[in-house]
């Protein structure tokens, strides 16, 4: 899971940095869910997975 976060973002040519903007949260939030130390919130899977459309 933790890849296709990353290969989905790296896809969309999105910084790290420009996610944690779009989904207003911090860099290292979105660090944490990609290497998989944190899990997303519901709510905050369900912005991320906008994100992808």
């Amino acid at each position: 899971m933790n890849e296709l976060l990353i290969k989905r973002r790296e896809k969309k040519k999105i910084s790290r940095s420009k996610l944690a903007e779009i989904l207003n949260i911090s860099h290292s939030m979105v660090e944490k869910v990609e290497r998989g130390v944190r899990r997303a919130s519901p709510d905050l899977a369900r912005e991320w997975g906008k994100f992808w459309d």
